[in-house]
């Protein structure tokens, strides 16, 4: 068996519901306590880097914080801002070890939402530890930065700024494709979060485990708000959460020094990203996403699986629309007729800002240990509104394919080497050049086509349409609607396909 296997020496998440904020730890004590409950104390003292995705926390350098607390002081820290893909993190990890770089690396992440709601609600104060600019190690050795913006200019500039809204239009783009009627379409994107519900039910790790079924998903009320339609609350991830979650990830022979089990240890097999960046409305097909079928087809070959062999599946769950344009670019059902997830998804099982894919890989760890030898699982995140994509493919028993990760090379390739091992492709340009893309035009003077649309409410009532505008076969204009008529009437007269008046970045329904 390769030394250039990447096995998964530790996986381990904690969580934390206290009203009492004084009695609630921090996020980076939670990150501590999640690196003590996933690993063999040896492991973690040899790490060679500590990885952390920025979250919602005022740390400097986190992985430096959780080092020292785990006794991994001679680590370097790594730190990914948001935007970039969760399981970049993952990737870099096993590449490294895999090329023979680092022989441990620990991914960690967590947040203490809860515990500063909490604070806010009972006006009790609490801290989190400081690093001030000066302090020596207080910035991380290497940064992770995204490469361009997530939201275009023109969708900044009409107040299209919450994820809710750009999903929104992306499943109602996919709605207006399949030829579904609205009321068809909301009890169908409810039958599938139900089933991540049922799930979460079943997931002791659960943020929200209480039993919600389609109607209750699906009917907008005080306690379902809605946000953009056809989403209500119970449609959006959770972030205000107390949760952490760390990976960690050491060559064959570090998990043999640790007395790891060898017969039952999980794999890192096979990742892949794309990193073309489209806003929403510059999308030419706003009812699919050729990146993921690219970027998740070539994770399974790197695995030398095909999907029939993968038994679990972890779908990054941020709204409907996310897992269901997943779904379909993979080939598999987004009706709830088979389970997307080991977790119960971002809305049930709590959607840490930018740590869910680590939530996600500790519970597909557990369950790929329960089923034994031969089991696969393919773990998927996005990044920003469905803008880029990442794959990861775990299994249990050894290394299945002869690559190794090479930062050097073209997007698209990989190198491939004589022993079993980690494998990676970049598959940006391949996806770029799948994807078409329209030009984006300030205002307009004249009719247009609706290309998608959301319904934006005061309280629950709707107030105002955002629309994708098709003005020319290349061109389009993001534009409002503020004639609260014509908003409530969108919400069940499908608006998609439909000829309106544009005046500036205003339109108006004909």
């Amino acid at each position: 068996m390769s030394e250039r296997g990447v096995v998964i020496g530790g996986a381990g998440a904690v969580m934390q519901r206290l009203d009492d904020p004084m009695a609630a730890v921090e996020a980076v004590e939670l990150m501590a306590r999640a690196v003590d409950a996933a690993s063999v104390p040896s492991l973690v003292r040899r790490a060679d880097v500590v990885m952390v995705p920025t979250g919602m926390w005022g740390y400097r350098d986190a992985g430096r914080l959780v080092a020292r607390r785990v006794g991994a002081d001679r680590a370097r820290t790594v730190r990914s801002e948001i935007g970039v893909l969760q399981t970049t993190l993952l990737n870099r990890a096993a590449a490294l070890i895999a090329d023979g770089t680092a022989e441990v690396v620990v991914v960690v992440g967590g947040e203490a939402r809860f515990r500063a709601l909490r604070s806010a609600i009972t006006g009790v104060a609490v801290s989190e530890t400081a690093q001030g600019p000066d302090e020596p190690d207080s910035r991380p050795d290497e940064i992770l930065e995204p490469a361009a913006d997530i939201i275009s200019p023109y969708e900044i500039a009409r107040g299209l700024v919450a994820p809710v809204q750009h999903y929104a239009m992306l499943d109602n783009a996919m709605r207006a494709h399949d030829g579904q009627a609205i009321a068809e379409h909301a009890t169908s994107i409810a039958q599938l979060w139900a089933s991540f519900n049922l799930v979460a039910q079943g997931n002791a790790d659960a943020w929200h485990r209480v039993p919600m079924g389609p109607l209750e998903i699906a009917t907008p009320s005080q306690q379902n708000r809605p946000l953009a339609f056809p989403y209500q609350k119970w449609h959006n991830s959770q972030w205000n959460v107390d949760q952490a979650a760390a990976v960690v990830l050491c060559s064959l022979a570090a998990a043999r020094d640790a007395g790891v089990d060898l017969g039952s240890a999980v794999w890192v097999k096979a990742g892949t990203e794309a990193n073309q960046m489209v806003p929403v409305s510059a999308r030419g097909e706003l009812w699919r996403c050729p990146a993921v079928e690219i970027a998740g087809q070539r994770a399974l070959g790197l695995a030398g699986l095909s999907l029939a062999d993968v038994d679990l599946f972890e779908i990054y769950s941020c709204f409907p629309a996310a897992v269901r344009q997943q779904a379909r670019a993979l080939g598999l059902p987004d009706d709830g007729s088979r389970a997307l997830t080991v977790t119960g998804g971002m809305t049930f099982a709590g959607g840490p800002l930018n740590n869910f894919v680590l939530q996600a890989t500790v519970k597909m760890v557990e369950a790929l240990l329960a089923l034994g030898p031969g089991a696969h699982g393919l773990v998927t995140a996005v990044s920003g509104m469905l803008t880029k994509q990442g794959f990861v493919v775990l299994g249990t028993g050894s290394g299945a394919r002869s690559a190794v990760f090479s930062p050097g090379t073209s997007a698209g390739t990989d190198r491939r080497h004589a022993e079993p091992g980690f494998a990676f492709a970049d598959c940006t340009a391949e996806a770029a050049g799948a994807t078409p893309v329209r030009a984006l035009v300030g205002e307009h003077a004249g009719e247009g086509t609706v290309a998608t649309y959301t319904v934006l409410y005061d309280g629950l009532t709707p107030a105002t349409i955002a629309a994708v505008i098709d003005v020319s076969p290349t061109e389009r204009v993001v534009a409002l609607c503020h004639d609260p008529v014509s908003a409530g009437e969108a919400t069940h007269v499908e608006l998609c396909g439909r000829t309106v008046s544009v005046d500036g970045h205003d339109f108006a329904v004909l």
